[in-house]
Order: structure tokens, then sequence, then C-alpha cells
């Protein structure tokens, strides 16, 4: 059932680019925008069960493609039985060449402010 439902998630998100890049594109960064999208501070605890009638109460937890997926306005929408449930967060390291990488050219790079608040890399 998880197969299907993040295949859909993925379509959604590949649609919202293709589409909706340009505009995106031309936004700016906006730290209270971000704060509103970042999600809340407290975790979702492991067990919840997100459901077509409860997931509302979990929407800043789930991207823009499985909130409009549980909306049910699309043609592409969550099953009535449906149930996302949430598991316990696993740590996850990264990959070694990356570690090593990022050793090795951290030195030789930073970040650059910009006058919009975001950053760049420079080096």
């Amino acid at each position: 059932m998880l197969k299907p439902l993040l295949s859909a998630a993925a379509l959604c998100t590949v649609m919202a680019l293709a589409f909706g890049a340009t505009a995106f594109a031309q936004q700016s960064f906006d730290p209270s925008a971000y704060a509103a999208l970042a999600g809340p501070s407290e975790p979702v605890p492991p067990g919840t069960r997100i459901t077509t009638a409860n997931w509302q109460q979990y929407q800043r937890f789930l991207s823009v493609g499985l909130q409009a997926l549980f909306s049910g306005r699309y043609f592409w929408k969550i099953p009535a039985e449906a149930v996302l449930e949430v598991g316990p967060t696993i740590k996850i390291g990264l990959p070694k060449k990356y570690r090593e990488d990022t050793e090795k050219y951290s030195q030789s790079v930073k970040l650059v402010p910009l006058p919009d608040g975001g950053y760049t890399i420079s080096g």
C-alpha cells in the first residue's frame, strides 16, 4: 500500500516542479515563510496513524504533494481506508566518500550570505 502512495507523491512532486518552476525561481528568500513551512518543534510520535480523517492535524509534517493527495480534491487521492503509520527516526550516517571529501575540501569552500537572506557557495 505504501509503494503506490509513494509513487503518487513522487508524481505530484514532479508535476509541481514542472509546472511551477518558473514562478518558484522568481521567489526570494522569506525567513517568515520558511519558519511557517519548517515544521513544528515537536515530532509526531512513532505509531501515530495518519488517515484521511485526521491528516489535517498533521499537515505541517506532510509534503505539499501528500497534502494534496490527502485532501481528496484532485483526481489522484489517498484511498479512504489508507493509513500512514509513523515509524521511529532512524539515524543514517553520511557516506564515507562524502565525509572524506568534506574534510579534504572544507578549508577551501565557504558559505557567503546573499542580500535576500539566502546563501551561496564560494570556492
